[in-house]
C-alpha cells in the first residue's frame, strides 16, 4: 500500500569484484553503495556520509577518491568530488561536517579536527572538534565545538561540556560553540568564526 509518495528505483550494472559475501548473503562492496548513496544527496549530506564512513573504517581515503573518480560521467558527481575532497575520518558527528563545510565553503577552514588541548603538565584534557591555530592578533587557539541535539541537552552532559570548557579557557584557548540549529545556518557559522578569528 502507498503513502502516495513517489518511488524511484534505480538499477545499476553490478561488476563481479563490486560483489561482497556476508552471512552467505551476496551484497554489494558497502565502499561502492556509499558512492552511489552519495550521488543522489546534496555536498553537505555526501560529505556527512563520506565522514561516517571513513571514521568507522569502511573505507579509506584513498578507496574514496578512487571510486569517485570512477563515477565521473555520473549525474551528481560534481559535488560528490567536492565532498570526497574534504571528507575526514576524525569528524565525529554529522554537525561537526556541517560546521567544517560552512567554514570551507567561507575560505575560513579549520587548521585542525579533535585538536588535542592540554594542560600546564602536558597532560590532554580535551580535544576541540574544529580549531584554527594561526590568528591575527593572539597566539590562543579558537576551538569550535559542535554541540548535538541529544547528548549534549542531557543535564549531566550539559553540566560536562561547561566545566570542559572552562578548563580549554583556562588553559589559552578561546571557545565558540554551534548547535544542530546553527548547523542549518552555513552564513551564521561563518560570520561567528569570522568574528571570533579577527578578535583580539
Amino acid at each position: 500500500m502507498s503513502d502516495g509518495r513517489e518511488i524511484i528505483v534505480r538499477q545499476l550494472p553490478v561488476l563481479a569484484n563490486e560483489i561482497a559475501v556476508v552471512d552467505g548473503m551476496r551484497v554489494r562492496e558497502p565502499s561502492q553503495t556509499i558512492v552511489d548513496a552519495a550521488l543522489m544527496l546534496d555536498t553537505v549530506h555526501a560529505l556527512c556520509l563520506f565522514d561516517w564512513a571513513l571514521h568507522v573504517e569502511l573505507m579509506d581515503k584513498t578507496q574514496l577518491l578512487d571510486l569517485v573518480a570512477k563515477a565521473r560521467r555520473r549525474p551528481g558527481v560534481v559535488h560528490v568530488r567536492k565532498a570526497a575532497q574534504h571528507a575526514d575520518g576524525r569528524a565525529q558527528s554529522p554537525l561537526e561536517s556541517r560546521c567544517r563545510l560552512a567554514c570551507i565553503d567561507g575560505n575560513i577552514a579549520p587548521d585542525e579536527l579533535q585538536y588535542p588541548v592540554e594542560n600546564n603538565v602536558g597532560i590532554v584534557i580535551a580535544y576541540g572538534d574544529l580549531a584554527w591555530l594561526k590568528r591575527k592578533r593572539t597566539n590562543k587557539p579558537l576551538i569550535a565545538e559542535a554541540d548535538g541535539k541529544d547528548p549534549h541537552a542531557r543535564p549531566i552532559p550539559l553540566l560536562y561540556d561547561r566545566r570542559r570548557q572552562n578548563d580549554v579557557v583556562v588553559h589559552e584557548c578561546d571557545v565558540v560553540r554551534f548547535t544542530w540549529a546553527d548547523g542549518l545556518r552555513p552564513a551564521y557559522i561563518q560570520s561567528v568564526v569570522r568574528a571570533a578569528l579577527a578578535a583580539a
